[in-house]
């Protein structure tokens, strides 16, 4: 994809933000394929994006241009960085949907902090971490990919209840003789979260 003549000036101190047009139609919207967790590591500041597909056909489009679904901000971020869309594995209509991530960047996208090629396509899956400006820390973006949970007899396997809370386990990052650290997000806030569950009961 080439990025057009005319572009935006990027704008470091500007808010990260959902394009306001997108963030209407996607409230309270049950086609969301994948849901991610972005965070501005220079403050922590986090938002949580749905994306769906009814909104350009499911292909989502990150960068800096005002044309983008998820517009950017920073100095790393290119007019076009990177878009996420749902695909057949194979190119089939008899294949297995994916979601895919196509880069287009000029300063690169970090998958799990493997740099991609340039115009590469990869499948994404649950636990995934999308970053942009990988080293250094004032300019990096994290994106935490996550598949919503279904309403279903197996979703209460990704879930984890305490008193005041609702997690959705990602994946367990570690493990002991007593307990196991799990990350997960906050059902309400979309806020990540260590998890230490302890003789089955959460610790964080």
């Amino acid at each position: 994809m080439e990025e057009p003549e005319e572009a935006t000036q990027a704008t470091q101190e500007a808010p990260l933000h959902v394009s306001q047009n997108i963030a209407k139609q996607v409230v309270n919207n049950e086609n969301v394929f994948m849901k991610l967790v972005m965070t501005r590591m220079l403050d922590g500041k986090t938002e949580v994006i749905p994306l769906t597909t009814d909104v350009h056909n499911g292909f989502w489009r990150f960068g800096r241009h005002k044309s983008c679904e998820v517009v950017l901000n920073g100095p790393r971020v290119s007019n076009f960085h990177f878009e996420i869309y749902q695909g057949h594995r194979n190119d089939s209509d008899e294949s297995e949907n994916v979601v895919f991530l196509h880069d287009h960047s000029s300063n690169g996208t970090f998958l799990n902090f493997e740099r991609l090629a340039k115009n590469s396509r990869t499948i994404l899956s649950n636990g995934d971490e999308i970053r942009i400006g990988l080293g250094v820390p004032k300019d990096e973006i994290s994106f935490l990919c996550q598949v919503p949970v279904k309403h279903s007899r197996d979703s209460q396997k990704n879930m984890i209840k305490s008193e005041n809370s609702h997690y959705e386990i990602i994946r367990t990052l570690g493990s002991g003789t007593f307990a196991v650290v799990k990350l997960a997000v906050e059902v309400n806030s979309g806020k990540c979260e260590l998890l230490k569950c302890f003789n089955e009961k959460l610790i964080y």
